[in-house]
């Protein structure tokens, strides 16, 4: 669209077109195989189980973070991480779902653990790092003056690639007879269409929190679905409460949560003020030459 602020055509960013579409490409395979590999997983692994193991991501953002996207290490982060893994882990040994013989009451599929679905599971959780990693460090950019339009369009981007490429998928599927293709009617397509709507509000707000924070912050934050579980289960399942262990993990989460945007925020204070040291030596030097004492451009300030 016009944009006259910036005297362009069809300004978005840092980035080119080119560079947005093969991000999303491979954003594509990442979110298609974590949604895959997890659904696999289900029947393969116990809830706590799988829970733990999945919801474990926000360790490896943190390591892949400080690798790759130079994320500043901090006493406090760590410790917010630490809490919030430990939580998860409280809430995945004592959250005393209502199982008989590993498969849900009212239900007749019979959940059988085994390594398979737990190196499924880690298949899963890795690819999701992989995902929000990969789009911070090849399709957002700090210094993007409309973040949150850009992270839409990579995110229309990479469902317009799932919807050309992975549709064959499920005819290969279907002619081999690995899963049987149906289409969904009565109950069931109401439920698939409510399914892709909240899954699509769920992405839209994940991919611009990672743009407008960062993948790490983002991760702790989805860890807060377990602590909103709490009264959704207690609705839901006619009462049905966590044991007192698993309110201890929700609690952990939550300060985890709390702790890791405390040190977001001081680490966004420090940055300011050494920015803003940073342009008053420059207005200093400027002055000194007969300069313009401070530069009116955007990525300057």
């Amino acid at each position: 669209l016009p944009c006259k602020r910036y005297k362009r055509t069809s300004y978005i960013g840092r980035f080119k077109w080119h560079d947005y579409i093969e991000a999303s490409i491979w954003m594509a395979f990442l979110a298609f195989a974590t949604g895959y590999l997890w659904y696999l997983s289900l029947t393969r692994t116990s809830v706590s189980g799988n829970t733990a193991v999945y919801q474990s991501q926000s360790a490896f953002v943190f390591l892949l973070s400080v690798i790759f996207l130079k994320e500043k290490v901090t006493l406090l982060k760590v410790g917010s991480v630490v809490l919030c893994i430990s939580g998860v882990v409280l809430v995945a040994l004592f959250h005393g779902s209502k199982e008989k013989n590993g498969s849900k009451a009212g239900h007749n599929d019979v959940i059988t653990p085994s390594v398979v679905g737990y190196v499924l599971c880690a298949g899963a959780m890795f690819s999701n790092v992989l995902y929000a990693i990969y789009y911070k460090k090849k399709a957002a950019h700090p210094d993007d003056p409309v973040p949150i339009a850009n992270a839409v369009r990579v995110l229309g981007i990479v469902g317009l690639v799932t919807l050309l490429c992975y549709w064959p998928f499920l005819l290969i599927l279907d002619g081999t007879k690995f899963e049987t293709f149906e289409l969904p009617t009565g109950n069931n397509l109401k439920l698939a269409i409510l399914d892709v709507l909240l899954d699509c509000v769920y992405n839209v707000f994940l991919v611009i929190s990672m743009s407008v924070s960062s993948p790490l912050f983002a991760t702790v934050g989805l860890l807060l679905v377990l602590p909103s579980a709490v009264p959704t289960d207690y609705i839901v399942h006619e009462g049905y409460t966590l044991p007192p262990p698993a309110f201890g993990g929700v609690g952990l989460i939550t300060l985890g949560f709390i702790g890791f945007c405390v040190a977001e925020y001081l680490a966004q204070r420090k940055d300011a003020a050494t920015r803003l040291a940073a342009l008053e030596r420059s207005a200093s030097i400027n002055g000194e030459d007969g300069e313009p004492l401070l530069s009116s451009s955007r990525s300057d300030w």
